[in-house]
């Protein structure tokens, strides 16, 4: 466990933050733990509701699993 904690301090912190969070979002979704339309931008909900972590969460919600699995690790090797 602590060669995993390890490896994963060598990354990059904004990319180990992108990376988080695209899971992160994308797993909570995809296993039903969040609706998905709670974390999408829908402008009125923003600006009238005050729902500001719509604003977060739709830049880092993937699709499918499987495109999205496949996404994430293309993107990583770039």
């Amino acid at each position: 466990m602590d060669q995993l904690i390890a490896e994963i301090k060598k990354i990059p912190p904004v990319t180990r933050f992108v990376c988080g969070s695209s899971l992160g979002v994308t797993l909570s979704v995809l296993m039903g733990a969040v609706a998905p339309y709670s974390v999408l931008f829908v402008k009125d909900y923003v600006f009238k509701k005050f729902q500001v972590w719509r604003l977060y969460t739709s830049f880092f919600l993937g699709g499918g699993l499987v495109s999205f699995a496949i996404s994430f690790y293309d993107s990583s090797h770039i």
